[in-house]
């Protein structure tokens, strides 16, 4: 027993983008993530781990692979999906146990990339999300039929449910430590599914493969691997591709008519009809959300309302810290009154440094909580199918609009998510205006001069606008830029826009409380630890040397002409800018 509370397995979250799979990762793995990129990409790499508890003997350490419909991937993220499923990511290895996250109100697509995720010969356990939101439908889904069909644990869990995470993590405690199931897959057309297995049977005796690395093998040639067939292995699936040729079977689009049947098969006799839904919510929401009018306009109010919100309720907080730091100064500096240089570097250069950068922490977290509340409710997803009428004219899409707006967190992350873009020239002309957005580094600037020269005369309505004003400016300059690349310099055709909407959702506290919590720390570590540095070396300058005869006497000189002029009759003072020859200026004493 002893050895099991102590295993560490590796676990894979796959599923369809907007399936719930990084709401789920959130609720199993919590603050306990770490991200990088994957070898040789660009792509984020999220991995958490799951600790041994009451619920599973087994600690997990999960790795949430970008959303993917099929093995055949169409952008650079799915691509580092598929290269690490198939085992051919170079510096990692394919995880030993697969969690398929299968949208309950989607299941006959989702099924797509499942039955291709089945033909790996890996353990899969399918976690059934959205079955909450099936049941608002009117229907219902039998989980246990379905686990049949599909020859794999199938488990109902919502992310906001802790009942029902507790239930999911012994299942998946249940399902490391099962033997695997017999190997269960679709069959294909009969000429086909015979070619098929005795090929895998002529294979298997000069190399291990799995049913979909046959598949690839066939129908695929020339895609990368990390294996290099041997001959015997090349001849068998030469003379394999010859049958299927002469049977007019080697094409993909077999494979896909064979897919789409079983899958719609297997969705139609576990999913039934039990009631009859309410008028839909969604289509009363889309259509004023996305209208021409009320979707603009519901839009800017939404932006004003973030930006006034940010300004707003950011105050008492930074006022809060601001008399922290102040307070912690105060004494530190009565402390070490015997020791002026060390006074200085605590009070001056140490607090100060700190303080600067943690005043503003509170306008970065509301930042990124309103972020993360629009997106995960399905809000951001309409905006940008709306504001693909307004980016067309330049030569972009609605897909440039995500990037564009998470530029307003971060230039750099805005900038990587462009990787979504199909069209090359698009992505180019998006990441290249995406620097343009006013990013988070600039808020504080932005509230420094706000709060110096607007909100002391104008109040704190139109301050809040004038934040709105600034983060947009830059959009309004983007646009224009954006028409001159594309259709001057990239020449960028017209692209089509395809987007799958993802049902309204109430956003999990948990989801938006982690997502906060990472921003404030990569603020505080990468942006804080150079403000702070950069703070000690600019006390150091100031403080160093302490005392300088000469710098002294010039001090001097200079305030005796200050208090000088300080004593001449204002009149006298404006006539020094006369250049009437009868204007003198008047010689400051000393």
């Amino acid at each position: 027993m002893a050895e099991t509370t102590t295993q560490t397995v590796r676990i894979a979250l796959v599923g369809n983008p907007n399936t719930g799979k990084t709401s789920l990762f959130n609720v199993l793995c919590g603050a306990r993530q770490k991200t990088g990129n994957y070898p040789g990409v660009t792509v984020e790499k999220k991995t958490g781990t799951v600790p041994a508890s009451e619920y599973n003997q087994h600690s997990f350490s999960v790795i949430d692979l970008p959303g993917l419909y099929s093995l055949r991937p169409a952008s650079p993220d799915e691509r580092v999906s598929a290269r690490v499923l198939l085992d051919r990511l170079e510096g990692m290895d394919r995880p030993g146990h697969i969690v398929f996250v299968a949208d309950a109100t989607n299941l006959q697509r989702n099924l797509y990339l499942f039955s291709q995720i089945r033909e790996l010969n890996v353990p899969v356990l399918v976690a059934l999300t959205m079955t909450d939101l099936l049941e608002k439908a009117g229907q219902k889904l039998d989980a246990e039929a379905l686990e049949r069909e599909l020859g794999c644990p199938v488990v109902p869990v919502v992310a906001g449910d802790g009942d029902s995470v507790r239930q999911f993590r012994k299942r998946l405690d249940q399902f490391v430590n099962q033997s695997p199931l017999p190997d269960q897959h679709l069959k294909y057309e009969a000429p086909l599914e015979s070619v098929l297995d005795q090929f895998l049977a002529e294979a298997r005796t000069h190399h291990k493969l799995s049913r979909q690395e046959a598949i690839q093998l066939l129908f695929f040639p020339g895609d990368e691997r990390q294996w290099e067939p041997n001959e015997a292995v090349l001849e068998l699936a030469e003379e394999a591709t010859e049958k299927l040729k002469s049977s007019n079977l080697h094409s993909p689009a077999v494979l896909t008519r064979s897919r789409y049947a079983w899958s719609k098969k297997v969705s139609e006799s576990t999913i039934q009809r039990v009631s009859t839904p309410a008028p839909s919510f969604r289509n009363r929401m889309d259509r004023f959300l996305t209208g021409r009018i009320t979707g603009f306009a519901s839009f800017l109010v939404i932006m004003a309302l973030v930006f006034q919100s940010i300004y707003a309720w950011a105050g008492p907080l930074m006022d809060g810290i601001e008399w922290l730091f102040s307070t912690a100064g105060e004494l530190a500096g009565s402390g070490l009154e015997g020791s002026p240089v060390l006074q200085s570097l605590l009070v001056d250069g140490v607090l100060a440094g700190v303080g600067s950068v943690l005043v503003f922490l509170p306008q970065i977290m509301i930042l990124f909580a309103f972020i993360a509340i629009l997106e995960d409710s399905g809000y951001l997803a309409r905006t940008a199918f709306m504001m693909d009428r307004l980016l067309g004219w330049t030569g972009l899409n609605g897909r440039s609009f995500i990037p564009l707006l998470s530029s307003f967190a971060c230039a750099i992350p805005g900038v990587m998510s462009a990787r979504v873009i199909g069209d090359e020239r698009a992505r180019k002309a998006t990441i290249l205006v995406a620097p343009l957005m006013s990013c988070s580094a600039r808020l504080p600037v932005y509230v420094l001069f706000i709060g110096a020269f607007i909100e002391p005369h104008y109040g704190a309505l139109w301050a809040g606008a004038m934040l709105f004003g600034m983060h947009f400016l830059g959009l309004f300059v983007a646009l224009p830029i954006s028409f001159i690349l594309n259709r001057g310099v990239l020449k960028t055709p017209p692209s089509p826009f395809v987007l799958e909407m993802p049902p309204y959702r109430m956003p999990l506290v948990k989801n938006v409380a982690i997502r906060v919590y990472e921003a404030a720390k990569k603020f505080v570590v990468r942006a804080g630890t150079v403000i702070f540095a950069l703070s000690i070396v600019i006390w150091a300058l100031s403080y160093f040397p302490s005392t300088n005869p000469e710098m002294e006497k010039v001090e001097a000189k200079y305030d005796s002409m200050i208090e000088s002029l300080a004593e001449v009759p204002s009149d006298q003072r404006t006539g020094e800018t006369d250049n009437s020859p009868e204007a003198t200026p008047t010689e400051p004493a000393g």
